[in-house]
């Protein structure tokens, strides 16, 4: 046998298998679980902290109880598995939030960032413009005009920053 019939041979028995299993996983999955059915899970795993006596079992009581459809009985080794499998998923979107957090972080601190040129075009617009002369919102919408790449909120928030700096 050729080293290329070698390689498609154990390709042929990896891609069985894991047909295999797959449909092996179906075949355990047992009825799906609707959004009332999750509801009820995660508040009877609140309701039972780890360590409770017979946890698993006393958890799967409740769901049997308080279910909708009641022709789908649920076993303790099925809600293991879905609270397993929502614990994975809640930290997925956990993480998923703290790197979207973190890159508005850094493009907010990277939009914060001031030029020479940008504080010079803000403090002439404030001494053009005192305060006092129109409604705050119409004044810092026309200083922000007159600063490059900055929005109304920028300058206040720029300005604010300084105010307080100097109050230091």
């Amino acid at each position: 046998m050729t080293e290329v019939e070698k390689i498609a041979k154990r390709e042929a028995a990896r891609k069985k298998d894991a047909e295999q299993r797959l449909s092996n996983k179906k075949s355990n999955a047992g009825p799906p679980w609707s959004k009332g059915d999750l509801v009820l899970l995660i508040k009877a795993t609140k309701k039972f902290p780890a360590g409770s006596l017979k946890r698993w079992d006393q958890i799967a009581a409740v769901v049997n109880k308080l279910t909708d459809n009641k022709a789908i009985v649920r076993e303790a080794n099925e809600c293991i598995k879905k609270a397993t499998e929502l614990t994975k998923l809640d930290r997925q979107w956990s993480s998923q939030q703290q790197n979207a957090a973190a890159s508005q972080s850094t493009a907010s601190s990277a939009s914060s960032a001031w030029s020479e040129a940008q504080q010079k075009q803000l403090e002439a617009g404030l001494r053009a413009i005192p305060s006092g002369t129109m409604p705050q919102e119409e004044r810092w919408k026309k200083i922000s005009e007159g600063v490059e790449g900055k929005s109304p909120e920028n300058c206040v928030a720029r300005f604010n920053f300084l105010r307080a700096s100097l109050k230091k």
